[in-house]
């Protein structure tokens, strides 16, 4: 990626700071929107400093007619499909005064919040130092020269200036994270303005004392949680919130499930409002100052500017159409139809109207493939997802998969393991399946959910519970290791467990049962 810039000049000492122009920011409720030039045509993005990458929907990327190419990873929608995303490429990318050229998105079906068309993150936002002033609509690109540890928060204030350490970031390990501390304890924090509220994991509560259940914790709503849904969250008072050495007595922050293993604390939106914040990217250093007013935001949704039902489901017709213009100009744009299926769950035939058109125009090894068979089984039709896994797999026998990443390798597998286990279809091959991609992702929670699920059909009751164990150690709140757990537990006669476990499914997603039902499997 190549940078252009227009910049002043600033010395301090032997310490110069060149000043890009500022990116006004424009507040939506708690969403921060920026406008940028793609390819030349001005698109709104989030700005998003917890996003690894910038993000465009499909459709946002047909209408601007990118270039896209197929990833080799995994990615899990906002429906819970699996999913080869694709890339698409801007030859220019531009703020005014500043120009990237040949900059790449992240392709997603993904509906954003005030009309984005993606996400702008850290893959553009960490290649300068970034003044966050959201409370007065602005973020100020600063480019260092010879600063060294020179304190860089330069703006004129008799506020205290507070520094916390960052976690090196890199185009590998992009994201804002660093240490602060509940009650006196340590906990990793990640700085994320795409996050509307600051949130405080439910583990971290509990250790001190705290659950949905405490006196003085009381519901709070919703907010929009992984892959989409909606997760339930509480307002709670912490004794002390330390953060860069801010000391905040009684904080009062929100917790439920954060949904991201690599933090215990998400810093939101809100506090960037509270705050004037500035990421030294050239330092691994953020030092920010506070504005007044509340540094936590508690009410939820509608301070989010979260959509409303009538809202989102109009977006998602207005993205459909765009698909559906997309695929009559083109009907063999594989990545359109595999966009459209998932915006079109949980409708069968209309997802197996792309599908089917996706298996005529895919070639036997096609990643497309993949993602076909992930949605045939999001519809449950398990039959047609091992067919599409057998295709693929087939297609690569001949090299090994020398030519395959790992991990696509191992998710093909666990796929395919998974369907047939939901299907009760060869479950030895299916187990021998699942014991490769074990072998191959032994962190793997989907893998070693997909291997519980076989065992759970073949009787081996002992085995799932052991796997399920293990999935549930690096996701405990994987619902579907969870009821699996539950079911197997009945069977085993721990019928405590077993009630605890189903009803913590239940509680999460009631629809669960019927999944499980589907499979021939119920308590």
């Amino acid at each position: 990626m190549l940078l252009g810039f227009i910049g002043t000049a600033a010395a301090a000492d032997r310490c110069t700071t060149v000043r890009l122009p500022d990116i006004p920011v424009t507040m939506h409720g708690l969403t921060p929107i920026v406008l940028a030039k793609i390819d030349g045509t001005v698109e709104p993005l989030i700005l998003d400093s917890g996003a690894g990458d910038s993000t465009l929907s499909l459709a946002a990327a047909a209408r601007l007619n990118l270039p896209r190419r197929r990833a080799r990873f995994y990615a899990v929608g906002v429906t819970g499909a699996r999913a080869i995303p694709t890339i698409a490429t801007a030859q220019t990318f531009a703020f005014d005064g500043t120009i990237f050229h040949t900059v790449d998105f992240l392709v997603t079906p993904a509906l954003f919040e005030a009309g984005a068309a993606g996400l702008l993150g850290q893959n553009v936002l960490q290649l300068a130092d970034m003044e966050y002033d959201l409370a007065h609509g602005v973020v100020r690109p600063t480019r260092p020269v010879g600063c060294g540890d020179h304190p860089m928060a330069n703006w004129r204030t008799s506020a205290h200036v507070f520094v916390l350490d960052l976690q090196r970031t890199s185009a590998l390990h992009p994201h804002l994270l660093g240490t602060a501390r509940v009650n006196g304890s340590p906990i990793r924090v990640l700085f994320d303005t795409g996050a509307a509220h600051s949130i405080i994991s439910l583990p971290v509560a509990k250790s001190v004392g705290l659950t949905p259940g405490s006196p003085g914790v009381i519901p709070a709503g919703t907010i929009s949680g992984v892959n989409g849904r909606p997760e339930p969250v509480w307002r709670a008072t912490f004794a002390n919130l330390n953060i860069g050495g801010e000391s905040i007595p009684h904080a009062r922050v929100l917790i439920g499930d954060i949904g991201d293993p690599a933090a215990d604390m998400i810093v939101g939106c809100d506090f960037f409002l509270a705050h004037r914040v500035y990421v030294a990217n050239s330092q691994h250093k953020l030092y920010f100052t506070y504005n007044g007013g509340p540094v936590f935001n508690l009410d939820t949704p509608a301070a989010s500017g979260s959509p409303s039902a009538p809202q989102a489901a109009a977006s998602a017709r207005a993205s459909i159409a765009d698909l559906d213009r997309a695929i009559a100009l083109d009907p063999g744009d594989i990545d359109a139809r595999i966009a459209r299926a998932q915006l079109s769950l949980p409708r069968r035939a209309a997802v197996e109207a792309d599908l089917l058109a996706i298996d005529r125009l895919a070639k036997p090894g096609d990643d497309a493939r993949l993602s076909t068979a992930a949605l045939y089984g999001s519809v449950g039709n398990y039959a047609a997802a091992a067919h599409q896994y057998d295709v693929w797999i087939e297609a690569h026998q001949a090299d090994n998969a020398r030519s395959i990443p790992r991990q696509t390798w191992a998710m093909a597998l666990s796929g395919r393991c998974w369907t047939q286990g939901a299907a009760k279809l060869d479950l030895s091959r299916a187990l021998g399946d699942c014991d490769k991609a074990v072998d191959l992702l032994p962190q793997s929670a989907e893998a070693l959910d997909s291997r519980a699920l076989v065992h759970l059909q073949r009787g081996e009751w002992d085995l799932a519970i052991a796997d399920y164990d293990s999935a549930l150690k690096l996701q405990p709140r994987r619902v579907g290791a969870l009821y699996g757990r539950g079911l197997a537990e009945m069977r085993e006669g721990h019928a405590a467990a077993a009630r605890a476990d189903l009803a913590a499914a239940v509680a999460i997603e009631p629809a669960i049962v019927q999944h499980f039902a589907s499979f021939g499997l119920e308590p």
